[in-house]
């Protein structure tokens, strides 16, 4: 999803948050009223108060004020509520809180909070460490969060259906990829696809997984061949070939097979070491095995590897 967010609005909402919303708290009737009173208060104040503050309070240190946080954000807009719950993994430095921002995400459409997600990762690359922490942690903790295999299964689709679509947005208008630039503009969510991958292998949601995937390279991405690599450059082909073979064998790309063989030959003459060749050549081995051999799981072909492709 392509978004247009103003920051400085953003940081403005972020700024005017009512972080004294609940002074009364520290007070007299704090101490008179049951704990349960209590939090019935702060249900009933943060209810009203702004977008900004109810994510303020989704961090709190307090897990009941949290936990009423995240049940008044669920309710909200998300076409206002997303933006300052995203902006605020840039401004909110404890340890849990991407955990708590992911459980508020999966409690709205995965489809929308997803697509959201991979908008802001590209709009705000500076933090991706924090939004790629996030990620990782909803598919870690998918059996707390889904633990019925249809509802998974149909999150699965919902989040790969938001993958397609940002990647066919970012993809050139021809839908081919013909440099590194183009490339560059759908790295990241490949990178999310790899991520994925390594958070579910050797699960049962993996055949699911790896079915998405190849249905993403069999209609968006298609090749990564026509990529104008530059094997005359030692220092570029490495990190390029490098970076590009395991998104073709990830997603089972079929149309790069001839390319994948004929690269003995053509880094032939390439001016690189020895042994960059030959992890280049081991890579492409072991993605030709994987995109061979659609029947078998991909870790059940990596497990047999000596150099697997990622």
């Amino acid at each position: 999803m392509k978004l247009k967010l103003d920051f400085e609005s953003l940081e403005s909402q972020w700024k005017a948050r009512q972080i004294d919303l609940f002074p009364w708290l520290d007070g007299l009737f704090a101490l008179i009223r049951t704990r349960k009173s209590l939090i019935r208060e702060t249900e009933k104040r943060l209810s009203s108060s702004t977008h900004a503050t109810m994510v303020q309070f989704l961090s709190s240190d307090d897990r009941d004020c949290a936990r009423v946080a995240r049940q008044i954000i669920k309710k909200q807009d998300h076409e206002s509520l997303l933006p300052i719950l995203l902006y605020s993994l840039e401004k909110i430095e404890k340890k849990d809180y991407p955990r708590r921002v992911m459980e508020s995400l999966l409690d709205f459409n995965p489809n929308l909070s997803f697509g959201y997600l991979l908008g802001y990762l590209n709009l705000r690359q500076m933090h991706k460490d924090k939004v790629f922490q996030m990620i990782s942690g909803i598919f870690q903790h998918l059996d707390e969060s889904y633990p019925s295999p249809y509802t998974k299964e149909q999150f699965f689709v919902d989040i790969f259906y938001a993958i397609r679509t940002d990647l066919e947005d970012r993809m050139p208008s021809s839908k081919i990829l013909k440099t590194m630039e183009d490339f560059e503009k759908i790295v990241l969510d490949l990178r999310i696809l790899k991520l994925i991958y390594k958070s579910i292998a050797k699960k049962e949601d993996d055949r699911v997984v790896e079915d998405e995937m190849r249905r993403i390279g069999r209609e968006v991405v298609i090749s990564l061949k026509g990529l104008s690599f530059k094997f005359d450059h030692c220092d570029i082909i490495i990190e390029q070939i490098s970076d590009v073979i395991p998104y073709m064998a990830l997603m089972r790309l079929d149309a790069d097979l001839e390319f994948l063989e004929d690269l003995p030959s053509k880094i032939k003459t390439s001016p690189v070491s020895k042994d960059e060749k030959e992890d280049i050549i081991d890579k492409a081995k072991a993605a030709i095995k994987i995109i061979e051999q659609p029947e078998r799981c991909i870790q059940e072909i990596l497990d047999e590897l000596e150099a697997p492709p990622f």
